[in-house]
């Protein structure tokens, strides 16, 4: 009598939005899944400017998380078009995941978020992100909260931070994934190039050394990415501000600042690259950037 085949279990793959006010740990959570930095983080809102994209591949099932900026009230052309990449991405994704901070209540913000994911046809999953700050009844608490805010298939507790309660996730986000060939190579982490990837790194010791008044009129554009003879990788980026005094601010007193911004860049720009860096930082002012030329942080 001949063996009986087993059948094959379907392959599961699909373009996963990852969309949420700005804050809640959407960078954070894709470069966890994705085991690698591939988007910046920082305590600051509004971090993110485009979207990224982070790839997971697992043995049946392959999730390409689409990492938005957060949807916030927009003051200017710049907010205007994150906001707008945000929504966009909703339309394409063959699955939303809406992520909120369980340690506060939602806000405005968040409501506006949980409305912009209540039309769309995708499987919705609401996940509860920074889980670890709170005890077990706060935490159902929150749950109720936010569950309460929208519609959703399904909803999932988590810590970014500390990674408990991820595999869950994991779990969850993979049963509403359709069915579909893996669209991208298993090694492949991401789409995003690496010069962009260096320009959004410098950024973000920009974010993280330099006073209230500047990150958000800071972008960087790299101008050259090149390899040396010497096996040395050559990177020189332009950080462009709206103020002489933001410039000031940027290179400090004996061009301190600058050296520590470039200093903890350089690092992050070697780790991603395993090779060392020689990196060349340039600050330019460029008046009113973000009303006038929204698209000057992808280099436009």
């Amino acid at each position: 009598m001949a063996e009986q085949e087993t059948p094959e279990t379907e392959y599961r793959a699909g373009f996963v939005a990852v969309v949420g006010r700005p804050n809640v740990g959407k960078s954070t959570l894709i470069n966890r899944l994705v085991g690698q930095k591939i988007a910046i983080t920082s305590p600051k809102p509004q971090t993110t400017r485009v979207n990224q994209l982070g790839i997971l591949t697992l043995p049946g099932a392959q999730m390409v998380f689409v990492d938005t900026p957060g949807i916030h009230e927009p003051a200017h052309a710049l907010g205007r078009q994150m906001v707008g990449q945000a929504r966009e991405s909703l339309k394409d994704a063959d699955l939303v995941l809406a992520l909120f901070d369980a340690s506060r209540p939602p806000n405005d913000e968040d409501r506006a978020v949980a409305d912009a994911v209540r039309s769309v046809t995708a499987p919705r999953v609401l996940g509860l992100n920074k889980s670890d700050l709170l005890g077990s009844e706060s935490v159902h608490a929150a749950l109720d909260a936010y569950q309460s805010i929208g519609r959703w298939d399904e909803a999932v507790t988590f810590s970014a931070t500390t990674g408990n309660g991820v595999d869950t996730l994991i779990e969850v986000l993979t049963r509403w994934l359709p069915e579909n060939a893996p669209f991208y190579p298993e090694d492949e982490v991401t789409q995003t190039n690496a010069r962009d990837i260096a320009a959004e790194l410098i950024r973000e010791q920009v974010l993280r050394h330099t006073h209230e008044e500047v990150p958000h009129a800071v972008a960087v554009v790299v101008e050259d990415y090149k390899e040396r003879p010497d096996g040395h990788l050559y990177v020189s980026a332009n950080i462009y501000v709206e103020r002489d005094s933001q410039k000031g601010i940027i290179i400090g007193r004996g061009a301190e600042m600058l050296k520590a911004i470039g200093s903890a860049a350089r690092q992050e720009i070697e780790a991603m690259e395993d090779a060392p860096v020689y990196l060349d930082l340039h600050v330019k002012v460029r008046k009113d950037w973000r009303k006038k030329e929204p698209n000057l942080q992808k280099g436009g």
